[in-house]
């Protein structure tokens, strides 16, 4: 329960866009060379994707004064690609946000663009206005289709000086594990990523554990510690025994 809460309280911290990254990214592109040591070290360690994450989040000033004015930056940003369905609009109060979707029949993924906007201050004309892009994959998707619609959404959606984040969500099957117990695979997986531990939890048949990876750059503060990568493995009993795995950059930005 008590990660469960932790990524959850992460989760959120991104969607509205609380986290701070320390080290700014030079390039938003960056996520694309810890996704392709995650997509080398999944099949090095035989593990059964289930579903790829990517996440890209923009925040900027801008002088909005109306709800005309949010309308309008609304219609600029899917300007260049109709095919996104707005499921989501809420004016109601200082703070507006509105959710769009959008789904690819050639390709097995879903993408989800969220937008926030509230006032800096009482007294300010000036809005953050936060965007934050999601595209979920399964396993079938290759690396270069994976990175080609998120590059192209990047264009599309003006997100060039965002932040991006990558997740993988996977199974290990029991018999595949040799009776290895989770806390030794977590610590091997962890170095076979060239990444060094700085924070773990552990709770009965689970570990997270927050780790440093020094190529990767950018990512967040534990303590008086630098992070930028976590993993997750939980045993799951009973027919079809498994451990669930979880790895995200610079955090688990989902429910585990």
């Amino acid at each position: 329960m008590a990660f469960w809460r932790l990524t959850m309280a992460g989760l959120l911290l991104f969607a509205v866009g609380y986290v701070h990254v320390y080290g700014a990214q030079e390039d938003v592109l960056d996520y694309q060379e810890p996704l392709t040591q995650f997509y080398q070290f999944v099949h090095d360690v035989d593990l059964e994707v289930e579903e790829w994450h990517i996440r890209v989040r923009d925040q900027r000033l801008l002088p909005f004064t109306s709800e005309d004015d949010f309308m309008h930056d609304l219609e600029q940003l899917f300007q260049l690609n109709k095919n996104w369905v707005q499921q989501d609009l809420d004016m109601t109060g200082t703070e507006w946000s509105a959710l769009y979707t959008y789904e690819d029949d050639k390709r097995p993924v879903k993408e989800v663009v969220r937008i926030y906007m509230h006032p800096v201050s009482p007294e300010s004309n000036e809005r953050n206005r936060i965007i934050s892009y999601q595209i979920q994959a399964s396993d079938l998707i290759t690396e270069n289709d994976l990175n080609e619609i998120v590059e192209q959404r990047i264009t599309e959606l003006g997100l060039d000086t965002g932040e991006a984040y990558v997740q993988l969500r996977a199974i290990k099957e029991k018999e595949r594990t040799n009776a290895t117990n989770i806390q030794t695979q977590a610590y091997e997986w962890l170095e076979h990523l060239d990444a060094q531990a700085v924070e773990e939890l552990v709770e009965e048949q689970f570990i997270s554990l927050s780790a440093y990876q020094p190529e990767w750059g950018s990512g967040l503060m534990t303590g008086n510690e630098h992070m930028n990568v976590q993993i997750a493995l939980r045993d799951v009993e009973g027919m079809g025994a498994r451990t669930t795995v979880t790895i995200g950059t610079p955090i688990i930005t989902t429910e585990y």
